[in-house]
């Protein structure tokens, strides 16, 4: 049976024909080089991929840091302890910004509950 198959393929299709090995060297060099660009691009879309997360993540970083959970609202007891002098913390209670925590802070965190209770809010 495989000399009948072998013979109609022949009589159809024709002999299999010689491919020159320089031929056959440039296809296959071809091929390799298509491989090896599609592997460039590969990791070059990875890198691009990898960065822009990266952005991502740092701009939701600092989108966090920078603006922090919001303080919670000032009370009298806050205003107290800053007026007596108990309380250091510039980074939350130096209310009027000039660099440290003094009784100018307090009589402004108290103005601020007292607003916020006219308010409504507090």
């Amino acid at each position: 049976m495989d000399d009948l198959e072998e013979l109609l393929t022949t009589r159809l299709h024709g002999p299999d024909p010689a491919i020159p090995p320089a031929v056959d060297a440039a296809v296959l060099g071809a091929g390799a080089a298509a491989a090896r660009a599609f592997a460039r691009r590969r990791r070059l879309r990875l890198a691009q991929i990898a960065a822009a997360a990266a952005v991502v993540l740092v701009a939701a970083w600092l989108g966090v840091h920078a603006s922090g959970t919001p303080p919670r609202p000032f009370d009298v007891a806050d205003a107290w302890r800053v007026a007596a002098g108990f309380e250091h913390d510039t980074a939350r209670f130096d209310v009027d910004g000039d660099g440290r925590v003094d009784r100018g802070d307090a009589e402004l965190m108290l103005t601020r509950i007292v607003a916020l209770g006219a308010q409504g809010g507090g």
